[in-house]
């Protein structure tokens, strides 16, 4: 797993001012990236094959978050898309992610 803070934008040049106040505040607390690091670790401890939902109830974190902190693990090269499948959480066909 990579330790290394990522520094890819969270919010879009088109989002609202609240966004982009939002990055700055999870960016500068570190929960940004420890939260990144606990998805990560979720992945690796519980299922090389997780859904985002079963990744944020595995880690403790909200089901957006995790969602969002996932691309960055991406980024980081820890991640990677993975096979579409049931999540066992939503019951829906979604994208699972595995490590890199």
């Amino acid at each position: 797993m990579t330790d290394r803070v990522i520094h890819t934008p969270a919010s879009r040049a088109t989002d609202p001012v609240s966004s982009h106040d939002a990055e700055m505040r999870v960016t500068r607390s570190g929960s940004r990236h420890s939260n990144r690091l606990a998805v990560v670790e979720a992945v690796r401890r519980y299922n090389d094959d997780m859904t985002s939902a079963e990744i944020a109830l595995a880690a403790g974190l909200d089901y957006h978050e995790a969602a969002r902190r996932l691309p960055e693990c991406v980024t980081a090269g820890d991640l990677k898309k993975g096979p579409m499948r049931v999540c066992s959480v939503r019951g829906t066909l979604v994208c699972s992610w595995v490590m890199a």
